[in-house]
């Protein structure tokens, strides 16, 4: 599984098994010696001469086979103990394997063979069964099986060979390698990745559960990894890698008991490592002389630099690192240059800005020609008032600004007379914000904030 994600939460989830455990059937051959005339492991229910074959026909694993000899009907029995499985029965996850061959001798018609398994609960009583056969094979051995899953309760399960006769004086249903075993029960294993990224160093936590012997590895994709941890950082390189982290189980099969082991989880991100950006900054010294400004930049990190002093009063913006303003309204002002290396696209730009306050009480007075400008209502509606008054006949240019200093809307271009003035703005066509009103009357000029 692959992920393109820099900062990220995964949950993952893995099975695993080894297959099955070890033949849980004695004597599954009868290759062992009679005791006293009996097969060792094995109950006769039915028929009282079972014994062991060992040619005509060969054998097919080992040196003999089950064999009923004379009787119309022979049954033999095993029961075999599955306590040790009770929890994975009871969780209705256990499955069983059964397998063995039958065969039967060369005549017409012929004996017949029939595997029956049926599983008891702990009091004996039947919970299930399952019959193979009956098989009436004469020419080679045959294999019969089934896959059996172990209803809740199961204590053991009890395996029937019944041989039956057809013709001739002995019972020649024939069995051989008998096997039963316990698929293994898969582990279920999750893991939980927590990453983050700063700039090149990339931090991952890892959490895994369900392995009975779990390991983590991370391998940062780099030709470096981390073994046995779940917690690592790790500094990259610019490029483009794939990072994987694995959770697996370590712990050998714990035989018939059990036989599970080995669950393996991965999850893997692809990390991109960008160029270092320059690093660049720049500084902002201020001088006010009563309401004029003096601002002086200096900026460090660039070849190629600009600077972009604002003055924050919606007057236009001085491309220089130096400049000096007038403001001819009281008021406290933010003051910014912006240092960078390209107009458009810049590789690094830094900004440093400075609060100045501007009191105009004690300044000259007698030669400012505009006076008492302001705006009805404020915040302006689509419908508003500019007013101001003038102390003589002049040619007046009204303009709104953005805080950038560029004109967005030009008001009136005219002459008025001495006195109060009251202008109508039409401010629909606007977008919300920040704005000021500009008013140039002959050479002198002055602003208004609004807020739509």
């Amino acid at each position: 599984m692959m992920k393109h994600l820099l900062l990220g939460f995964v949950l993952v989830l893995g099975l695993c098994t080894t297959g099955f455990s070890q033949n849980l059937i004695l004597n599954p051959g009868n290759d062992e010696p009679l005791v006293n005339g009996e097969i060792p492991g094995w109950q006769e229910v039915v028929g009282t001469n079972w014994t062991q074959r060992c040619s005509d026909p060969t054998a097919y694993d080992g040196s003999c086979y089950f064999y009923a000899e004379a009787g119309a009907v022979g049954k033999l029995e095993q029961t075999i103990d599955l306590a040790a499985y009770a929890n994975h029965i009871d969780n209705g996850v256990q499955d069983f394997y059964f397998s063995g061959y039958v065969r039967s001798w060369s005549q017409q018609p012929a004996d017949e063979s029939q595997i029956e398994l049926r599983f008891l609960s702990e009091a004996g009583d039947e919970l299930s069964a399952d019959t193979l056969g009956p098989y009436a094979e004469i020419n080679s051995w045959l294999l019969a099986e089934a896959t059996m899953n172990a209803p809740v309760g199961a204590r053991s399960i009890r395996i029937t060979l019944h041989s039956i006769r057809h013709s001739g004086t002995n019972n020649d249903g024939y069995f051989d390698a008998l096997s039963l075993v316990a698929n293994e029960v898969p582990i279920e294993c999750t893991l939980e990745v927590i990453m983050t990224q700063e700039g090149e160093v990339v931090t991952v936590e890892a959490a895994g559960t369900g392995a009975i012997s779990g390991i983590y590895t991370i391998n940062w994709g780099d030709d470096s990894s981390v073994e046995n941890n779940n917690v690592a950082s790790h500094t990259y390189e610019p490029g483009e890698y794939t990072l994987c982290v694995t959770y697996f189980d370590v712990s050998p099969p714990m035989g018939s008991a059990s036989g599970t082991q080995g669950c393996f989880v991965e999850e893997c991100f692809d990390i991109i490592i960008e160029e270092l950006s320059i690093k660049c900054s720049v500084e902002l010294t201020l001088v006010q002389n009563g309401n004029v400004v003096t601002a002086t930049a200096s900026g460090d990190g660039l070849t190629e630099e600009i600077y972009f002093i604002n003055w924050g009063d919606g007057s236009l913006t001085t491309e220089a690192s130096s400049g000096t303003h007038t403001y001819p309204e009281d008021g406290v002002y933010e003051i910014c240059v912006t240092y960078q290396d390209d107009e458009i696209k810049p590789t690094c730009s830094a900004t440093a800005c400075e609060d100045v306050n501007i009191v105009t009480i004690g300044l000259d007075e007698s030669n400012k020609n505009i006076a008492h400008l302001s705006v009805y209502p404020n915040p302006i509606e689509s419908n508003s008032q500019i007013v101001f008054s003038l102390k003589q006949a002049s040619n007046v240019v009204i303009d709104i600004v953005d805080v950038l200093g560029k004109s967005v809307q030009h008001i009136a271009s005219s002459s008025y007379g001495q006195g109060t003035q009251r202008v109508n703005w039409n401010s629909q066509a606007l977008e919300s914000g920040i704005y000021f009103v500009r008013v140039i009357a002959n050479d002198e000029g002055t602003f208004f904030k609004v807020v739509k």
